[in-house]
């Protein structure tokens, strides 16, 4: 056949003489095709044909040839399927002929050790070498395989300890195991190994678990346990079954999960682009290769000129020391320091005549006090300081000044009490601010650049410094020498601080205390002459602590504060220059450059830029002012960085925000904690917009977290409640008679006043204030009051038409958390009662319920039906579950920022304290949809399902089963999961924020003002019932009778 021996197909050429003779051929040859059609192939031809017949062509009995080396089949070999399979075939099935020709170089042995070895005897047609040899292909590792077991190569998967020999085996020691099957997991096969230990007789079992993608040693060892959750390390973790199963059976379950899943891959999503992007970028070798060399070259030229360097410095020193990289760092504090060998005795003595004529010529007064207890005056402080000095002088063992020669000029020594000496910084001296850098840097933690500086606290303290009590006080019958104004204390602790006062007219060590207790100083504004005063003695005590120590303490000062911090730079002379800008707003006129270097600039979201820039925001009640002139003149532009300069009403241009360059301190010209806790009537263009409280609560904020960076504490949790500001009583100076300008209609109202409800005494309390009968906490306060509204509390057990009166003068109403009965007490009694006033007037008055208050609103909404059940959430922070549906389309969820809604549902922000709960299957069963929509769930301890966050359908109402007002206002020591951490107390302001907004769009107003004033809560005290001796969960309690 030749296009089988030739492989190409050969048509011949037609004839075109058919004659008769011709076609009796043809015909006869037809019939003898017909008649073969029937026959075998291999009857009818010498050779196959076709690819199929040629498989098994020579198997056939008497086969045609005995070898393929046959001359008669010897043609090219087409490389096909076909061709390759047969050539295998062959190879590992040869035929007589084949073995002959192998050769006599082919060795047995190798044969034999590959199974390749035919005997003599062998007869293919009884079938493969394995059956007529009586052997199994596995050999001997299949000797028992007749009770299913084969042995196989075993790797050990983790460390085990020997049961025999008590040896320790690591892993990835191999055995040979006897491998069994033992059952099954659903569809998947279980595996047992049993192995002999290589150090003992003893006999180890371990048997596979695809449960938990796991093995499990059955006998003869013990597991090595070190074990992590492999959800920790990007590792694959199956799903429970039981989970599976409850997705068809449970729709919320399936929502969550649904929930859950999305998250995983949003969190997923930048590790796996980082993944793929590295993948695909040493994905060609070559560029890879070459881009690493190209690096390394490089870098070792950067070495080599460093090395030059360093040699020639070495050599000009004579040094014989390896030398540290240069950083930016090293050539700041070069260039602003000075190396002096010492101080001559003329320059003492100029010195000491400079000190004389710079100090004043009053005595500072010898006490100063302050409405609150006595025992505050006069502690103990010579054991403290020198404890504290010690213990932190030996944690920070990094060289100082003198030891490295550098010697600060214009420095004097000082002596204290406990005979330790001091040599602070003179800074109050006739010279240019350039000359107080020579001490700038002491450590490299007071750089300016604080973004890589770790958090060190997430209960800060800071000291807000006192001011002497002004004429109008003292004429008002408050016998103190000294103030403090309730605004700041708020400002700070709408960031997430407490507050010690600073008080005036202390000796040193006082203030060295007050340094190594705090984290932070505020300057307030007021009215005190900043060269020589009680404010500026104490504040320059502070301020020279700040500068001289190596550790990161952030100073903030507001309008006299600001003029305070800039005159340290210029001593007695004169630095502020007259100016109108009272009751005075203007929009910040940043400094491009400067703004974008600097490390507010830096932190500032666009969106508080934007509004500050484009709305007059800034709040300035000041006389005087620091113009661009005076600020050139004395040299601060070198210590301080002028990030905004603003024109006073009479034409005179300002600087109204300052940052140091070097050093953690910011002055402000204008007031930001005004727009949120100011309300009087005096000052009349306080901004108490939506915008304006917004831009404050980032000020408090960022310097809020600034001192979270310093790790000041006091030396006791007894001497922190000792100084506390919550030991002292306040006095509301606002209301109308007094009128005292510090303390205190579309969008209907801008002074939204909102009624909290106050509640029966706990356990507790009631031990404590036998002869009273109701409680608020003061942390609700404070929340309203961080987003810009003033509260009235709402008494219990009071006549129906108290409750209306108050209902058509307040704009919201809030429910707080508790412990009374939320069927039958004073609380449900109350809240009934303007629950039904809000959703049947038929007017906007909107709700809020905490916690309890949640599950009263609960009831109150379904007539009264409980439908909640226990469950364990006792001081639990947990991240939100939302129900993105019903979230996005609420008016809440639209209201929500998505960086809060980001760390609302991936951050445990949200603190639980509550024994009952709504679940879903009970919100459908009593079929409270009709009411409420759910926005958010969680988990409690047991795994049951609770509701957390819920808005009325059609009704400003919204009830949430967590605690926000106490992540930035309660720091209880028995209650330790409170997050108090940045992100957790800024999301959580969005719900004050946001509801204070919805109480604006009420229009509801006390009939005059003497009325409001008979109501706000300023004409109530707080308790301090969170120090030691008292020890209660709550920070600050309101006692009513």
């Amino acid at each position: 056949n030749l296009q089988f021996v030739s492989g190409k197909i050969s048509t011949p050429q037609p004839n075109l003489d058919i004659n008769e003779e011709t076609k009796a051929s043809v015909r006869e040859e037809t019939k003898q095709a017909l008649a073969l059609t029937s026959v075998e192939p291999i009857k009818k031809f010498d050779l196959p044909l076709t690819s199929s017949q040629e498989i098994g062509w020579f198997a056939k009995h008497n086969p045609l040839c005995e070898f393929r080396q046959d001359p008669r089949v010897n043609h090219p070999m087409r490389y096909s399927e076909l061709s390759r399979y047969m050539s295998k075939y062959w190879r590992y099935y040869p035929s007589g002929a084949q073995k002959i020709a192998s050769g006599p170089n082919d060795k047995m042995g190798e044969r034999k050790g590959v199974n390749k070895y035919y005997p003599p005897d062998y007869d293919p047609r009884k079938g493969g070498l394995n059956k007529f040899l009586g052997t199994h292909a596995l050999r001997e590792r299949a000797s028992k395989i007749h009770l299913g077991i084969l042995t196989i190569r075993f790797e050990m998967p983790y460390n085990i300890w020997c049961e025999g020999c008590k040896n320790h085996i690591g892993m990835g020691v191999r055995y040979n195991a006897e491998k069994k099957k033992v059952g099954m997991y659903y569809t998947t096969p279980v595996y047992q190994f049993r192995m002999k230990c290589h150090l003992c007789d003893n006999y180890i079992e371990i048997k596979t678990d695809p449960a938990n993608l796991d093995y499990e040693i059955i006998s003869g060892a013990r597991r090595q346990e070190r074990r992590w959750d492999p959800t920790e390390n990007g590792q694959v973790v199956p799903d429970d079954k039981n989970d599976i199963k409850k997705r068809w059976d449970d729709a919320m379950f399936k929502l969550e999960h649904g929930e859950e899943d999305l998250a995983k891959k949003t969190d997923a999503k930048p590790r796996l682009q980082k993944l793929t992007h590295i993948q695909d970028r040493v994905k060609d070798d070559y560029l890879a290769n070459r881009i690493l060399r190209d690096r390394f070259r490089s870098n070792k030229k950067e070495i080599k000129a460093r090395a030059k360097v360093d040699n020639e410095l070495r050599a000009k020193a004579s040094l014989g020391i390896n030398l540290l990289p240069e950083s930016p760092e090293d050539i700041r504090t070069a260039a602003l320091m000075r190396l002096q060998p010492s101080t001559s005795s003329e320059e003492r003595i100029e010195g000491s005549r400079d000190r004389i004529l710079d100090e004043s010529i009053f005595e500072p007064s010898s006490s100063s006090s302050i409405a609150g207890p006595s025992h505050v005056v006069k502690p103990d402080f010579g054991t403290v300081i020198q404890r504290e000095k010690q213990k932190r002088a030996e944690a920070k063992s990094s060289p100082s000044k003198s030891s490295l020669g550098v010697i600060v000029k214009k420095s004097t020594k000082r002596q204290s009490q406990d005979g330790e000496s001091h040599t602070p910084p003179e800074i109050l001296k006739k010279k240019p601010l350039s000359t107080l850098c020579d001490y700038a840097f002491s450590s490299s933690s007071t750089s300016g650049d604080s973004e890589d500086l770790p958090v060190l606290t997430e209960r800060p303290i800071i000291g807000i410094l006192a001011h002497d009590a002004s004429e109008f006080l003292l004429e008002a019958n408050f016998a103190h020498s000294s103030k403090v104004v309730e605004s700041y204390v708020k400002f700070l602790e709408q960031g997430g601080a407490r507050v010690v006062p600073i008080m005036l007219g202390k000796d040193a060590d006082y203030y060295d205390m007050m340094f190594m207790a705090t984290n932070g100083l505020l300057l307030p504004g007021g009215s005190a002459v900043v060269t020589d005063s009680g404010y500026a003695r104490a504040a320059k005590e502070m301020y020279e602590r700040a500068l001289s120590s190596p550790d990161y303490y952030p100073i903030w000062g507001e309008c006299l504060g600001l003029e305070q911090l800039l005159q340290f730079g210029v001593g007695m002379q004169v630095l502020v220059t007259p100016c109108e800008a009272e009751n005075f707003t203007h929009q910040l006129n940043v400094h491009p450059t400067e703004w974008q270097e600097s490390h507010m600039g830096k932190s500032m979201p666009s969106d508080i830029y934007h509004v500050l820039t484009t709305e007059s925001l800034a709040f300035n009640n000041h006389q005087n002012c620091v113009t661009p002139k005076q600020f050139e003149k004395f040299g601060l532009d070198s210590f301080w960085r002028p990030l905004s300069i603003n024109t006073a009403l009479d034409g005179q241009k300002f600087h109204s925000l300052v940052e140091a360059r070097y050093f953690p301190f910011w002055g402000l010209g204008f007031h930001p904690e005004k727009s949120i806790y100011e309300w009087t009537t005096e000052l009349t263009n306080i901004p108490h917009t939506a915008n304006a409280i917004k831009a404050g609560a980032f000020f408090a904020q960022f310097f809020v977290q600034e001192c979270r960076k310093n790790d000041h504490h006091f030396a006791s949790r007894e001497m922190e409640d000792k100084f506390l500001i919550n030991n002292f009583k306040s006095e509301f100076v606002g209301r109308k008679g007094i009128d005292y300008k510090m303390m205190n209609d579309n969008i209907l109202t801008d002074r939204p006043v909102i009624g909290v409800l106050a509640q029966e005494l706990t356990s507790e309390l009631k031990a404590l204030f036998p002869q009273h009968k109701s409680y608020l906490l003061s942390s609700y306060v404070k929340f309203m009051e961080q987003a810009g509204a003033q509260v009235v509390p709402i008494m219990i057990d009071r006549s129906d038409d108290y409750y209306e009166k108050l209902f058509s003068s307040i704009n919201g109403f809030v429910l707080p958390g508790g412990e009374v009965n939320i069927s039958n007490s004073g609380y449900q009694r109350a809240a009934k009662r303007i629950f039904h006033l809000a959703t049947n007037r038929g007017e906007y008055f909107p709700i809020w319920g905490t916690c309890l208050g949640f599950e009263q609103l609960t009831l109150l909404s379904d007539s009264m039906r409980d439908s909640l059940v226990d469950c364990a959430s006792e001081d639990r922070a947990r991240p939100l579950h939302f129900n993105y549906q019903a979230f996005s389309t609420s008016h809440m969820g639209q209201a929500m920022p998505g960086d809060v809604l980001k760390i609302l549902a991936t951050q445990a922000s949200t603190v639980n304290f509550h024994s009952k709960c709504l679940t879903p299957d009970n919100f459908e069963r009593f079929k409270l949809g009709k009411f409420w929509q759910v926005l958010a769930t969680n988990r409690d301890d047991n795994n049951l399902g609770f509701i957390s966050l819920m808005e009325s359908i059609h009704f400003p109402i919204w009830g949430s089963q967590f605690h926000p007002e106490k992540n930035a206002y309660e720091w209880s020591h028995r209650r330790k999961n409170i997050p108090h951490d940045r992100a957790s107390i800024e999301s959580v302001a969005f719900f004050a924020n946001f509801f204070v907004h919805e109480c604006r769009k009420n229009g509801h107003h006390f009939s005059d003002r003497a009325s409001e004033d008979k109501h706000l809560i300023y004409n109530y005290n707080p308790v301090f019932t969170g120090t030691r001796t008292i020890d209660s969960q709550f920070t600050q309690t309101y006692i009513f009778y």
